[in-house]
């Protein structure tokens, strides 16, 4: 990746915050401190996903993301928890 100085984005990072490449920290493939992978996910919405599945309190999870700054969120899709006890399962 480039930026509009010419030097590569971790160029600019050990430029920057001395050698820490901040983007591999952003965009990482294991959460922290457990290790376990993201898939591709965000922290926040594998975080989100663990708690739900785990908390019986939880009986419906809508899941959003925004495509583009200038529009609103669309839903990726929802998952509800048909009886007590049960599974969350997509709707």
């Amino acid at each position: 990746m480039q930026t509009n100085q010419g030097c590569s984005v971790n160029e600019l990072s050990e430029e920057l915050f001395g050698g820490v490449h901040f983007l591999c920290r952003l965009f990482t493939e294991k959460r922290m401190p457990d290790g376990n992978p993201l898939r591709g996910r965000s922290v926040s919405e594998v975080n989100a996903r663990d708690v739900s599945a785990e908390s019986q309190a939880v009986i419906r999870y809508d899941l959003y993301r925004t495509f583009a700054v200038d529009r609103g969120p669309e839903r990726i899709e929802c998952r509800e928890r048909a009886a007590a006890g049960g599974q969350l399962e997509r709707t």
